[in-house]
């Protein structure tokens, strides 16, 4: 028995914009992958941003329907599909939407959490919630609700824009959160050069206090001024993120000594097969790693639950976008990983866990609330 391959469009409309230094999202738009085997569905998701990846939405698509011509048997061993995938797939994204979709139906069908396909999945780490580039009303009521929604949270990500710095709003973050929370700065490439970096994180890490990582200060092709960032900075270790989306960039990381970490994405990497690789190839060269995120939906974000669940010294996650989305609908529409005491935990249940409710996103889309349509 083969399985086949179906594709769906998800669009919808985020309750408010949400930007970082590089891009604003006003929607999220994913590409929803099952795969079909016997009476098992295996569910995984492709969340395109171009400005990342250089992939767009109608490039992840093509290449997904391209692989349709290829055989998937999930009796095989998996390193028979991690070869697929590696020979005929020519998209991060794609790639992280049929990895995703293979092991959830692999766990389904032999009865483990995805998690336990690698590993006891017990491995538990905090996990950061964002707070966007926003004015300082709109800052202090974003923080607010935070503190409302999630008030165990242990981590806090603070964005910046280098163009929209200003100290004030660094202050109102510091007095709405506990004293025990700690932060990480992410500027997502804005400073220009290392010197303004390194004198603008320093005056936001006087006034949070407990920073524990800046993420990718600098341009992404700018080795060498994150290596001068991490050699000002004791205590507080410096990730590449958006220089990093394969082995070659990492190697060169590693080679240059430019940072302590790396933050790996499973739509970056390609799905939890190569985030993997690249977590073990990271640890064994003595850096950190955080298992992060872009704009992506409930299914995505649980796979890189899992991801992280099934290594060992994951410093942080940032895996928070799901938690935001959706909550202006009166219906369900995707089961959400559990957040308890600040920490991702990943179901129990066969695969990823998340149930999917065709039903109510048909009927949301046929009340033009969103777009579900398939591909």
């Amino acid at each position: 028995m083969e399985t086949s391959l179906k594709m769906y469009r998800l669009k919808y409309q985020l309750p408010q914009p949400f930007s970082i230094a590089t891009h604003t999202w006003t929607h999220l738009e994913t590409i929803l992958v099952q795969l079909h085997y016997d009476h098992f569905i295996g569910i995984g998701e492709a969340a395109p941003f171009a400005l990342s990846t250089g992939e767009t939405f109608e490039y992840v698509v093509s290449q997904l329907q391209e692989f349709k011509r290829y055989t998937i048997n999930p009796n095989n061993a998996p390193q028979v599909f991690y070869k697929l995938l590696q020979d005929n797939m020519n998209s991060f994204h794609a790639s992280a939407a049929l990895d995703s979709a293979f092991h959830d139906l692999l766990g389904k069908i032999i009865n483990k959490p995805v998690y336990g396909l690698f590993g006891n999945g017990k491995n538990r780490s905090p996990n950061s919630v964002t707070i966007p580039v926003l004015g300082l009303k709109e800052t202090k009521a974003y923080a607010l609700s935070i503190v409302q929604n999630h008030p165990q949270v242990q981590l806090i990500k603070m964005k910046l824009e280098n163009d929209k710095i200003n100290p004030e709003i660094a202050r109102i973050i510091k007095n709405v959160f506990a004293e025990n929370v700690a932060y990480i700065i992410d500027p997502n490439q804005s400073f220009n050069d290392s010197r303004q970096a390194i004198e603008v994180l320093k005056e936001i890490q006087s006034i949070l206090g407990t920073v524990i990582a800046i993420e990718q200060p600098v341009d992404k092709h700018d080795y060498h001024g994150l290596f001068h960032i991490k050699k000002q900075f004791d205590g507080v270790n410096i990730y590449a993120d958006e220089s990093v989306n394969g082995i070659d960039e990492l190697e060169q990381l590693i080679h240059m000594n430019a940072v302590n970490g790396v933050n790996i994405k499973i739509q970056k990497a390609g799905g939890i097969w190569k985030a993997r690789l690249l977590a073990q190839r990271a640890h064994q060269a003595g850096l950190k790693v955080m298992v992060g995120s872009m704009m992506e939906g409930p299914l995505s974000i649980a796979a890189g639950i899992h991801f992280a669940s099934s290594m060992s010294n994951i410093e942080f996650t940032d895996l928070d976008s799901d938690l935001f989305l959706f909550q202006d609908l009166n219906e369900s529409i995707f089961t959400r990983s559990p957040y308890i005491q600040g920490m991702r935990i990943p179901f129990k249940k066969p695969g990823l866990g998340i149930e999917v409710n065709e039903r109510t996103l048909e009927n949301l889309a046929l009340q033009k609330v969103l777009i579900y349509e398939e591909l």
